[in-house]
């Protein structure tokens, strides 16, 4: 075949493949085909990766060791490598080496067996290179999400323990008002053997219908304006006749974008209405707070139920 005129010509003789070797930004090497895996060729570019000269890793005479995975790795890239070579099949595999310095450093070592005449797995040829900056971001990555989830971790324990055990009446709710997690004192007060029965529903499947659109009007306006209520005194007439008073905090829930995602409620101290009457904050104050609540949110001070 005739060169075209002003082509690019490949590398020819035993220096210009050396210098196309040593221009690929890795370590070009042929080694052994069994363990320990010794180098017959391995190029300059070996010594920035690994500290070693060339010529200290080549037989006769080199080092059969020196670039072996750290002991807590050899096993594993040992059978991977075994596994390549008898199935004829490239690999990719990332280990750790020693550096001739002592220090620790990441290897991505990708190889390809050869065959003799005779069919045999005979050496590998492949390419090593240093991923120490790589692998050591990966590991402060996997470092911070696992203190992440850690921390994630501990807070809902916290949140699961204030909901099992405190005496308050607490919801979280979704931007459509239905219960999304209560506490179990709540669940007890809606006669649920179990908060997570009140998942999906609304105040609509427990409550009175006015006292339920009562609710629900002052989480749209709560969400809408994003203004909190803060111990507000409510009536609560349920289904079976009982009307009690409870002293009620909502607040708005957002994500992390700051968008609403829903509210909270907190009843603390659920009373009988006659156990109030008389009392300086009891039944009588309730009615102008709720006046304040509905001036707010541009209603008549009326004294609706919830």
């Amino acid at each position: 075949m005739r060169k075209r005129a002003g082509a690019l010509a490949p590398p020819e003789g035993e220096a210009g493949i050396r210098a196309l070797l040593d221009g690929i930004p890795g370590a070009v090497y042929r080694r052994e085909a069994a363990p320990p895996w010794r180098f017959a060729y391995v190029s300059d570019a070996i010594e920035a990766i690994a500290g070693y000269r060339a010529q200290d890793l080549v037989e006769p005479g080199g080092s059969a060791d020196a670039l072996l995975p750290v002991p807590d790795d050899l096993p594993a890239i040992t059978d991977a490598m075994r596994l390549a070579v008898s199935a004829g099949q490239p690999y990719e595999l990332g280990y750790r080496v020693r550096h001739a310095d002592g220090t620790t450093r990441w290897i991505a070592d990708r190889g390809r067996p050869g065959h003799d005449t005779s069919g045999r797995p005979a050496w590998i040829d492949g390419v090593l290179f240093d991923v120490t900056e790589r692998r050591q971001a990966e590991l402060r990555g996997l470092a911070e999400a696992e203190r992440v989830q850690r921390e994630l971790l501990q807070e809902r324990t916290l949140l699961e323990t204030l909901l099992d055990q405190s005496p308050d009446h607490i919801y979280f709710k979704d931007t459509a008002s239905r219960f999304t997690r209560i506490s179990g004192t709540m669940a007890t007060s809606l006669g649920l053997a179990d908060p997570t029965l009140a998942i999906g529903k609304t105040d609509f499947d427990f409550f009175l219908v006015e006292q339920a659109q009562s609710a629900f009007d002052d989480e749209r306006e709560i969400m809408r304006s994003g203004q909190p209520v803060v111990d507000l005194e409510e009536r609560e007439t349920w289904p079976d006749g009982r009307e009690t008073w409870a002293s009620t905090t909502k607040l708005v829930r957002t994500d992390h974008d700051g968008r609403v995602v829903g509210d909270v409620r907190c009843l603390a101290g659920h009373h009988r209405a006659e156990a109030l009457r008389g009392s300086p904050g009891g039944i009588g104050a309730a009615p102008a707070n709720r006046a304040r609540h509905d001036a707010r949110r541009g209603h008549d001070p009326v004294g609706r139920a919830r």
